[in-house]
């Protein structure tokens, strides 16, 4: 093997793991934020693509956002159980440094406690297949996530494609 695609070989290895370490941090929801942000950087954007009409009601979708807004807003507004990504379901462009996951999960729309009609729930829930596009900087950097210490390369970009449709019909319930 030559050391060119040796290095290659490096760089689609260390993206896919990257990429697995973030989805599988994700898909736990007891993991403590700090622990999820440590795979980002300092600069990073995170972008729940959907239609601007729904920003006024969903505030993070359809906008830029850093991975700290973003989180507490998902956080805030719904949860999330059984969020799977299948081993198969990634694909990884070493050129351009980003990876993308298909996964799954069932998500329920928990709204803000703002609601008009205090007192009655508004929980909805949907079961969801989402992709999402990780853009990684070049840098390869130690963390510290819980008492395990990983070599990454830290998100920038964080694009995500789910079923908005479902989700404006949940926050409307």
């Amino acid at each position: 093997m030559s050391p060119s695609s040796s290095n290659s070989n490096n760089d689609y290895s260390l993206l896919l793991q990257s990429a697995k370490h973030l989805c599988t941090l994700f898909s736990n929801p007891h993991i403590p934020p700090t622990d999820l942000l440590a795979l980002f950087t300092a600069d990073a954007i995170c972008h729940e693509h959907a239609t601007a009409r729904l920003n006024s009601q969903i505030p993070f979708l359809a906008r830029d956002l850093f991975p700290n807004e973003y989180f507490q807003l998902l956080g805030k507004l719904m949860s999330f159980q059984n969020m799977v990504f299948d081993e198969h379901e990634f694909w990884v462009d070493e050129r351009k440094g980003v990876v993308g996951a298909r996964g799954r999960a069932r998500f329920t729309w928990i709204g803000d406690g703002d609601d008009e009609n205090e007192g009655e729930t508004r929980e909805k829930s949907w079961d969801e297949i989402f992709v999402y596009r990780l853009e990684f900087a070049e840098a390869v950097e130690e963390v510290e996530v819980g008492r395990r210490k990983l070599k990454v390369r830290k998100v920038k970009k964080y694009e995500i494609w789910g079923d908005t449709g479902a989700m404006e019909r949940a926050a409307k319930a």
